[in-house]
């Protein structure tokens, strides 16, 4: 049964979770414009749109930013797209210790929600407390939809396009489980290998047991 084993083996591993770039608008080495930027205060708050090149559970998401004074929190969400602005929040995260000159910091997702490839998300931050910073934008000239909010976030305001913040979605790919059809297209052809070692090792005076 060695072989059943390793074809099994080889099959499942295919399977396993990986680590994937849902959407990026990051340059090599999460490069960008760390001159162009949006403000973020605790009221005034800037939107992104984006579309999942994937389907994958989220993991984490990078911004460019930096704080100039108050606390050194944003507040990060992932919401679903209501007529080309943001609309449900999905998941509501906090970077914390960002710092004073540009740089790309992290928000983790606690709840891991699926985002589906080919659909239209928004990216939204505001300041976390009395916090006050920059976004900053991409240096890939990578255009989309932004929004703009004037009350931390509880109602968005969606211009024409232009150049978009830099950020980057990461998530988890390739969990699901193998589909019945897959499983039998595989123990189809391991069953004549085995039928095959069975009859080879008769011959030789050999019984393998499976």
């Amino acid at each position: 049964m060695r072989v059943t084993c390793a074809a099994l083996g080889l099959f499942f591993v295919s399977l396993q979770a990986g680590a994937s770039v849902i959407y990026t608008d990051f340059g090599t080495g999460q490069s960008f414009n760390g001159s162009g930027s949006s403000g973020i205060t605790s009221t005034v708050g800037a939107a992104a749109v984006f579309t999942a090149s994937l389907t994958a559970t989220l993991t984490s998401i990078d911004i460019a930013a930096k704080v100039i004074s108050g606390t050194t929190s944003f507040t990060v969400k992932i919401a679903n797209d209501s007529s080309n602005s943001p609309g449900t929040v999905i998941e509501s995260m906090t970077i914390t210790s960002i710092p004073s000159t540009a740089a790309v910091v992290t928000a983790t997702s606690s709840l891991n929600p699926t985002l589906t490839s080919g659909t239209k998300y928004w990216l939204e931050v505001v300041g976390a407390g009395s916090a006050s910073g920059s976004w900053f934008n991409n240096s890939q000239s990578a255009l989309g939809n932004r929004s703009t909010s004037s009350n931390g976030g509880s109602a968005w305001t969606t211009g024409s396009l232009s150049v978009l913040p830099a950020f980057d979605i990461n998530g988890t790919a390739g969990t699901s489980s193998p589909e019945p059809s897959s499983a039998v297209l595989l123990f189809v052809p391991l069953g004549a290998v085995i039928a095959y070692q069975r009859m080879k090792a008769a011959k030789s005076g050999r019984v393998h047991r499976a």
